[in-house]
């Protein structure tokens, strides 16, 4: 029908040529419907490019004739297929009507260049649906709402998923408690290297020489570093037990062992540290003294193999991996948790 129409109306404003540029048409969808229903009239203009054309205006709700409403409108423009100069443009209003009669639609108008055309009279009947006045029995009230009845195989795959929830909450709470309990930081052992007694004392020597000349020493840790040093030093390379001794007793010791060697300068440098670590003396000897240990053991060292080497192994403090784990699996199993209840909460969602 509606191919129809439109090949009609090319056929007329073909035949019409210059003479009449401007065809206005008017149809409407259906001219019966039931009370409250909807239909669309189309308004259909065509002219040529560059002609101005301004549609009848109505607003919303607004009555297009007493007893039908306008609901609202839109507008269509088309080319027209074998002629480029010429356009269609359409208004297609929404109607609509809430008591029953036979309603005649006026004439639309419609400006083109400031011309008035005026469409064809339109009519539109309003049905409304027969009541059975005669059997009232057969009118119901509306119903209430009415429940789901409860089904366990809708809302199992919610109770499984809350309880693989509480578990995977249990499991976390037991982790964290662990993780807790765990101390933050662990010694860590460095691979043991042997040494000789006087590598070993040197290297010692050296570390102890950098924080005195970094000021991080006070005397009194200076010189029961030192004299430690010494001690274990001697007790490795002479094998008795230097650490255990008076300073006097390893002097003397030492004397009846024949190791004499600048024997002297170590008895000054562990009087002098007994005096700095026991009567709160202080001495601006302590660089002095420093040199003389590093002498004493060049002095006294001996090359190759010895029965006795010292052990390296160094303690270090370091973050308890332990405890990066278990914040690891507790971060794993808490977005594990958000999903499933993501989840929980969609099937809910669902259910009710």
């Amino acid at each position: 029908m509606k191919r129809s129409l439109f090949i009609l109306i090319a056929i007329i404003f073909s035949v019409l040529g210059s003479r009449a540029q401007v065809v206005v048409d008017a149809r409407i969808d259906s001219i019966q419907i039931l009370i409250g229903n909807q239909t669309q009239l189309h308004l259909i203009v065509m002219l040529k490019k560059g002609m101005k054309v301004a549609f009848p205006h109505y607003e919303p709700l607004q009555h297009l004739t007493p007893g039908v409403e306008v609901l609202g409108h839109k507008d269509d423009t088309l080319a027209v297929k074998g002629n480029k100069d010429v356009l269609r443009i359409e208004r297609h209003f929404v109607l609509t009507s809430f008591d029953e009669n036979l309603y005649a639609i006026p004439p639309l108008d419609v400006k083109v260049n400031g011309k008035t055309y005026s469409t064809k009279q339109l009519a539109l009947k309003v049905i409304t649906m027969d009541v059975d006045t005669l059997h009232p029995e057969n009118f119901y009230p509306p119903k209430d709402v009415q429940n789901n009845p409860f089904s366990w195989d809708e809302w199992m795959p919610v109770f499984l998923l809350l309880f693989i929830v509480s578990l995977l909450l249990a499991t976390s709470f037991f982790l964290n408690e662990k993780r807790r309990s765990a101390p933050k930081m662990v010694e860590a052992n460095k691979p043991a290297i042997k040494l000789l007694p006087h590598q070993w004392a040197m290297q010692e020597i050296d570390g102890l020489k950098s924080e005195a000349s970094a000021n991080m020493l006070d005397q009194k840790t200076f010189y029961t570093s030192l004299t430690g040093i010494l001690r274990q030093y001697i007790d490795q390379r002479f094998g008795f037990r230097a650490m255990e001794m008076t300073s006097c007793e390893l002097i003397e010791k030492l004397r009846q062992e024949e190791r004499k060697t600048m024997i002297e300068d170590l008895a000054e440098l562990l009087d002098t540290a007994d005096m700095v670590k026991f009567a709160k003396f202080t001495t601006d000897e302590s660089n002095l003294h420093l040199q003389s240990a590093v002498d004493y053991v060049e002095q006294t060292k001996q090359e190759g193999e010895l029965p006795h080497t010292m052990d390296t192994r160094h303690h270090e403090t370091v973050a308890n991996p332990v405890r990066k784990k278990l914040l690891m699996a507790i971060s794993t199993i808490a977005i594990i948790i958000m999903a499933l209840l993501g989840i929980v909460a969609h099937r809910l969602i669902e259910l009710l």
